[in-house]
This record gives structure tokens, C-alpha cells and sequence, in this order.
């Protein structure tokens, strides 16, 4: 019997060459597919970096987009599947070109004038219909060309004809190509209008391409070809579609994951989101390609690793060595991948269904994105998505035939108890850290690897390993509080001698709960650290106007006065419910001043607003994340708006894997201001409880409105430069990352 591969190989017409008139047909095809993945995926992180400012730079804004994206690429695929029929055929062909130029309507890509986001709902109603208005129509005809160029492609008289699936993987490289190029030419060189200009000059060069490819398969000869190219072989199962769409789920969920992991850790920019996404489209390069595919029975091995060393990182906080940790788990996305994919390729159909079967992958891909990127944040307070995508991939993988495979089931009871043993045991010691769990897990990390024999041995070995750390671990009584939302997971750990809040895996405020102590400012805040030496050393006015951005705990409305007026400008509304809740922290209810929070973005905010502030205070992260449109040219301009005479701007930088100093010093330069820099790691716990080290940045207009720090020799002026200045159409953490070879420091 001839397989797929084996058709491709041979002329269907009994000819061994493709006629000269046919040669040329490989290389046009090939090239609109390529174009229209580039421009498919040059799309997505553009038009999410002219969003994300709307949103506080929240890492969720990314996850929502794909959502989108997914479930507009599954209404041209579905779109595709039925014009493969309807407007297959000449002269038929020439109504989707026809259709594809109404996309220039919406060009040139921008964000379109529908108003603020909410301050008091779900946001995520509000991003799709941005997007719908702003992409909607050009994504859509864009995500349609590959399914059907590859259709053509199959009634064309070419020796490859019957195989037209290369050009899916053309396809795919065609989209890591964007991917790769996004974050290293076109954030950095360019800034988003002339991006956009480019995408729509890329646009018009897709439509040529469509007219070529629809005028050569009018001149098409090949008539058992055609007849061929319409053989759609054995209808697919109902089971062999479900497991498409799993196999397509488990990828799309995953990659979510993983970008939220590292968008939370690092920061919310397009380099950070496509590098799972390239990974995720390179496994189907190598999943789809004509020769060098790895074999899937070389990648099944690996799996039961892949989805159980993630948990490591993850739930385990393995904190020793970030990029060890990093690195892995994306190693591990990849095999996942990979092995997915792998599958997919394996059970790929006839050309004839080609169109049917992509489509049932993209509502895998669709229900992996809705389900991680919209219904987990509404359904777990813990990020449960992530283990249990893991332990889905597991349950995909074909069971063993092994005599002595039935003893994955005694591997699962010892996984089962140990996981139980070792976490509620060291629960007794005072001494265990919470970032050391992942200690804990290695015994039961390895036992669960022994399932790998029983697919849903493993899976549930995978899950339960994930999930008796973040329920029965040595801290999980000390929770005292925690939600989920669009903008990230808050918890409230509560000590003996102290409440902490915590956003993802980084402190962002405590307060101790012993009364003499308690409404003094702690952390970052401490009046011995950067800014409570400042604002000791130059005291704000008694009737002073101040601004926040970010409330954490309030921990800086400690340093609030009778008469004064304090305005608080926080993204996230749980964190304003934690804050205000004096069972776990009393700086906002107990502040001295007169305090107003602000919902929305505080950029937003501050640039609708008619009022004057003595001191503008912005720290606003959330864990490591930076919400890069705070720090731009026209962000600070912004602030110097609503900057009275005399003031100051006070930026907290203090950050694991960026040097955000540079930035400001350029911003400095560039207008004209006073820049000035206190790196403050000393932390005695002993003279100075609760104290963290921590790094800020203050502007001014003149240096005569910090003549307080003249004499202060830790606050240093920083020296004139221009390498690191970020504006709102251009700007890349490739020029701040601590060890990168794209880091430039201050001059």
C-alpha cells in the first residue's frame, strides 16, 4: 500500500520529472506560505506591544491576545476547509483573492479608538474586541492562505503534488522566523508605526503572491492530479479527531504556561513571549518536515521526564540556579511539544482531508488557550492548568506492551505516599523555607517517573506530585488569604510575627504584627533604605500632594501627614480588597494623610488628570515583571506634567535580571534633568527587622530640588547618556539584561 511519503516521490502522472512548465510551481507556493506565516506571526507581538500599556503591562494581556489569535486562525481554517471545495476550482480561486483585498480596509494596523479598559471588570471582554476591531480582519484572511495555498498546491501538476504537506512546515519556519526577528530587529530598530507600515507592505506582497498561485493553477494541465488531489481516503473516527484535538490541546496550554511563568518572573515584552511560541511552531518544523525527522518512538522516552521535571521549577520554587531552572523547564516544553506534534504528523490524513485536519488542530489549539488563558484564572485559585495539561501529555502517550509494565501501578502508591510523607513531615521543622520544596519532591519526582509504563499511571502520578505541595505543603496552612485574576495571583502568608503579601514568587510588602512596630515601614520602604532616607532627609510639606503608583500594602503611606493628600494609583483590585482589609495589613486604613485609590492604569490616569504632586513614588511590579510602558520618554514627560515645581519622581528599579538604571539616566539626558542613583544592599535583621535591600532612581528638574543628597555620598549623580532610551515605539530589555551581551550599563 503507498503511503503519503511514497506518493510524494513519484510523478502522479507516471512521469519520474515534473514538466519544465511545473519547476517554478515549488518555489511561488512555498513563498506565499512563508509570507503569510511571517506576516501571521509578526502581527501578534506587535500589536500586543501597542496594547499592552492599556492593561498596566500585564503578562495576562499576552495570553488573552493568543486566545484571540487561536480562535481567529480557527475561523480561517474553518473557512479554508470550506473554500477548498466551494472556491477550489477556476475561476472560483479568484473570489477569495478578491475577498483577501478587502483586508486593506484595515490597514495600517493601530489601535483602534474604542475607549479605556474597565477599572471595576474582567478586562478580558474589553482586549478581545481591541483586537477584533484592531487585527480582526487582516488576521483573519492572513490565517486562511497556508490550508488553502497547500490545497492548490495538491490540483497543480507538480511531482509533489499528492504530498503538499512540506508546505506546512515552510509554513512554520515562515512564523519562527517573525518570532526570532520581532524582539532582535524590529522592537529594537524600529518603532510600531513603521512596523505597521512594513506589515501592510507585506500584506500587498501576499496578494501578488495569492494572484500568481491562483493564475498557475488555472494553467494547470493535470487532470490526474486533480482527480487525485480529490481522493479524501477513509473518513477519520470519532476517536482519531479526539485525539487530534488533544494532541493539539496540550501544546497550546502548555506554551501559555510557560510564557506566564517567565512573563511573571521577567517582564511582559514581546521577547519574552516568543520564545515559547517559537519553540512551540519549531516542533512542528521538525514534527512536518520532508526528511530528518526525529522518529516519534525516540521522543516517547522522554516524556515521562518532560512532565515531571517542570513540576521542579514550578511548584517546587527551585530558586538555586534561575536559569538551570528556566532552561529546563523550557527544555522540557519542547519535548512535550515535540512529541505532540510528532504524533500528529504520524497521524496526518490524505491531501484530501488536509484542510478537515487542521482544522480539528486548531480547536485543539483554541480550547488549550481558552481553557489556560481565560477559564483557569476564573475557576483555580492555585495555577492548577499547568500540571494538568503535564499530566494530559502523559495520558498521550501509547502504552507499554512490557511484561513488567504492570508494576507502574505499585511506582504510582509509593509516589502517592511519599509525595504525602515528605511534605507533611517537614512541616515540624521551623527552619525549612518554602523555596526548598522542591528538595522535598525529588523522591517523589523520581518514584512517579517509574509509571512511565501506564499512561494513566503517570498522569496521575504527574498531578499528584504538582498538587500535594501547593495543598499539603509546609506552608500551605500559613495562607491566610488568596485570589486570582487577570492581572496575577495574590496570596497573604501569615506568620507568628508577621503578614506577608506576595505576587507570584516576590514580596511586594510586610507588616509586623506587634503593636510598637507595626506601622512603621518595612521591605524596600524602610526609612533606612533609599527612599524613607530621602524622604527623612528632604520631608515632603505639611499640606503636600503625593502620588503612588502601586499599592502593595501600602507600606509607603507610612510616610504620610496630617494635611497632606496621598493618591494611590493600583491595576489590580485585589490587591487594593488585601490592603484595605486590617486583618492582615493596616497602612492604608491607619495612614495619617488623606489617601484616594485610583483604579486603572496609572499612566492613564496621571495624563487625565489636572493635578499638581510634590512627589510622584512609582513601584509598580508585579513579582519581577516590568511594566515597561511606566518607563518611557513619553511616560516620563507624562509625569513631569503632573509634577508641581520643586518636586521629585522617585523610581523603585530594584529588579533580579535587569539594570533598569541605564533607562532612566537616557530619559534623563534626553530632557534635560537630575538623575540620581542609590543601591542599597545592606540589611542587618538584627539593627533593622524586616528591612530588604532594594534600588531607586530619582528625577528632577533642577539639582537644587535634591540639595539634600548633595552631601549624601550613597546617592550618585548618574552621568549623561543615551544607550538605553526607551520611548513608547521603541524599546527592548535586550539593552538592560544583567550579563547579556546586548547589556550596556551607564556611561
Amino acid at each position: 500500500m503507498q503511503t503519503i511519503d511514497d506518493a510524494a516521490q513519484t510523478d502522479p502522472g507516471g512521469s519520474p520529472e515534473a514538466p519544465a512548465s511545473s519547476i517554478w510551481l515549488k518555489p511561488l507556493f512555498t513563498s506565499a506560505v512563508f509570507v503569510s506565516a511571517f506576516l501571521l506571526f509578526l502581527i501578534q507581538p506587535m500589536f500586543g506591544r501597542m496594547a499592552l500599556p492599556l492593561l498596566g503591562g500585564a503578562p495576562s494581556v499576552w495570553n488573552t491576545a493568543l486566545v484571540f489569535y487561536q480562535a481567529t486562525l480557527l475561523g480561517g481554517y474553518a473557512y479554508a476547509h470550506w473554500a477548498s471545495k466551494a472556491l477550489a476550482r477556476p475561476p472560483r480561486i479568484w473570489i477569495h483573492v478578491g475577498l483577501a483585498l478587502l483586508a486593506f480596509l484595515a490597514l495600517p494596523i493601530r489601535l483602534p479608538g474604542i475607549g479605556d479598559p474597565p477599572t471595576d471588570a474582567n478586562p478580558v471582554p474589553w482586549l478581545l474586541g481591541l483586537l477584533a476591531i484592531g487585527v480582526g480582519l487582516p488576521f483573519f484572511f492572513v490565517s486562511t492562505t497556508s490550508p488553502l495555498v497547500q490545497r492548490w498546491f495538491s490540483r497543480t501538476g507538480h511531482k509533489q503534488a499528492q504530498n503538499p504537506y512540506f508546505l506546512y512546515a515552510a509554513g512554520n519556519v515562515g512564523s519562527l522566523a517573525a518570532l526570532l526577528l520581532y524582539p532582535v530587529v524590529f522592537e529594537r530598530q524600529l518603532d510600531l508605526q513603521v512596523q505597521s507600515t512594513v506589515w501592510s507592505a507585506g500584506y500587498g506582497l501576499l496578494v501578488l503572491l495569492l494572484v500568481l498561485c491562483a493564475w498557475a493553477v488555472g494553467r494547470s494541465p493535470s487532470v490526474s492530479t486533480v482527480q487525485k488531489g480529490d481522493d479524501l481516503g477513509p473518513k477519520p473516527e470519532a476517536k482519531r479527531k479526539w485525539r487530534w484535538i488533544a494532541l493539539a490541546f496540550v501544546p497550546s496550554s502548555l506554551s501559555m504556561g510557560v510564557t506566564t511563568y517567565i512573563s511573571t518572573e521577567v517582564a511582559a515584552v514581546p521577547l519574552l513571549w516568543v520564545l515559547p511560541l517559537s519553540l512551540y511552531l519549531l516542533t512542528f518544523v521538525m514534527a512536518f518536515a520532508d526528511r530528518g525527522r526525529i522518529p516519534t518512538r525516540w521522543i516517547r522516552p522522554l516524556v515521562p521526564f518532560a512532565v515531571v521535571l517542570p513540576l521542579i521549577v514550578t511548584v517546587g520554587q527551585f530558586k538555586e540556579s534561575r536559569l538551570l531552572g528556566i532552561g529546563g523547564g523550557i527544555l522540557c516544553f519542547f519535548v512535550c511539544c515535540l512529541f505532540c506534534h510528532s504524533e500528529l504528523a504520524d497521524d496526518r490524513p490524505q491531501p484530501g482531508r488536509l484542510t478537515e485536519f487542521f482544522l480539528w488542530v486548531s480547536f485543539g489549539g483554541v480550547l488549550g488557550g481558552i481553557f489556560c488563558g481565560i477559564l483557569a484564572p476564573l475557576l483555580f485559585k492555585q495555577v492548577l492548568e499547568y500540571p494538568l495539561a503535564l499530566a494530559l501529555c502523559a495520558l498521550l502517550v501509547p502504552a507499554s506492551n512490557w511484561k513488567l509494565a504492570n508494576l507502574s501501578w505499585a511506582a504510582l502508591a509509593l509516589t502517592v505516599g511519599a509525595s504525602f510523607l515528605c511534605l507533611v513531615w517537614l512541616k515540624q521543622y521551623d527552619y525549612w523555607n518554602e523555596q526548598q520544596t522542591w528538595k522535598a519532591m525529588l523522591f517523589p519526582a523520581a518514584l512517579s517517573i517509574l509509571t512511565a509504563f501506564r499512561p494513566v499511571a503517570l498522569a496521575i502520578g504527574t498531578f499528584v506530585v504538582a498538587t500535594v505541595p501547593l495543598f499539603f505543603g509546609p506552608y500551605a496552612d500559613g495562607r491566610a488569604y488568596q485570589a486570582r485574576g487577570f492581572f496575577g495571583t495574590v496570596y497573604v502568608r501569615e506568620w507568628s510575627d508577621e503578614n506577608i503579601l506576595l505576587h507570584g514568587t516576590t514580596i511586594h510588602g510586610r507588616q509586623p504584627k506587634f503593636p510598637a512596630v507595626r506601622d512603621l515601614p518595612t521591605s524596600y520602604y524602610h526609612e533606612t533604605g533609599p527612599v524613607g532616607d530621602f524622604l527623612v532627609k528632604r520631608p515632603l510639606p505639611k499640606d503636600a500632594r503625593v502620588g503612588v503608583v502601586g499599592l502593595g500594602v501600602g507600606t509607603l503611606l507610612a510616610y504620610s501627614r496630617q494635611g497632606q493628600e496621598w493618591t494611590v494609583y493600583e491595576i489590580d483590585p485585589e490587591v487594593v480588597k488585601v490592603a484595605s482589609d486590617r486583618r492582615f495589613f493596616s497602612y492604608l486604613p491607619n495612614a495619617k494623610g488623606q489617601v484616594k485609590i485610583v483604579l486603572g492604569d496609572a499612566r492613564i490616569s496621571l495624563k487625565r488628570s489636572n493635578k499638581l504632586f510634590d512627589a510622584l513614588l512609582l513601584d509598580a511590579y508585579s513579582s519581577d515583571a516590568v511594566p515597561v510602558h511606566l518607563m518611557t520618554l513619553e511616560a516620563v514627560e507624562t509625569y513631569l506634567d503632573r509634577l508641581a515645581p520643586g518636586g521629585f519622581i522617585a523610581f523603585h528599579i530594584s529588579n533580579r535580571y535587569m539594570d533598569l538604571g541605564p533607562v532612566l539616566s537616557s530619559i534623563g539626558t534626553k530632557l534635560g534633568l537630575d538623575v540620581r542613583r542609590r543601591d542599597d544592599n545592606v540589611m542587618n535583621l538584627l539593627l533593622w527587622p524586616g528591612k530588604s535591600g532594594s534600588h531607586w532612581v530619582l528625577l528632577s528638574r533642577k539639582a537644587s530640588d535634591v540639595a539634600p543628597l548633595d552631601s549624601d555620598p550613597q546617592w550618585i549623580k548618574s552621568p549623561a547618556t543615551s544607550r538605553a532610551l526607551w520611548t513608547d515605539g521603541r524599546s527592548s530589555i535586550l539593552d538592560v539584561l544583567n550579563g547579556s551581551p546586548w547589556f550596556v550599563g551607564s556611561d
